[in-house]
């Protein structure tokens, strides 16, 4: 029953504020990628020490670089691997997509094209005729 009144409250909000929903969607969004993907872990270091910074920094900058080479990855060697990470991206855009818990699906697919970027295919040994 709870859901309902939600649900209706949801669906008139839509209904008579389109734009501002969608741009509430759009504004959201990057939330659902970028963070440090630490949220759900407590830290022994007292929040808001440096100790805490650094971690929550190395954090976001690790995740930053796994979505930078996934995406690099999924642009230069397409594959089915991309329909889980388009799936996700798309699905959640008119849900509370606001925590990067949402997107943590599409990780591994995004190593695996990261490590389509960074690793090198072996060259082949010459023959000589």
């Amino acid at each position: 029953r709870d859901d309902r009144a939600l649900r209706d409250i949801a669906l008139r909000r839509i209904a008579t504020d389109p734009a501002g929903t969608a741009l509430a969607w759009a504004r959201r969004y990057p939330q659902m990628w970028l963070g440090t993907r630490t949220e759900a872990q407590p830290m022994r270091f007292e929040t808001g020490s440096a100790a805490w910074l650094i971690a929550k920094s190395a954090f976001y900058g690790l995740n930053l670089l796994t979505l930078a080479l996934g995406f690099w990855g999924m642009v230069r060697r397409r594959g089915l691997f991309v329909l889980p990470v388009a799936y996700i991206a798309l699905v959640y855009v008119p849900f509370h997509n606001s925590e990067t818990r949402y997107s943590l699906p599409t990780l591994p697919f995004l190593y695996f094209y990261a490590a389509a970027v960074v690793s090198r295919p072996r060259p082949s040994p010459r023959t000589t005729p």
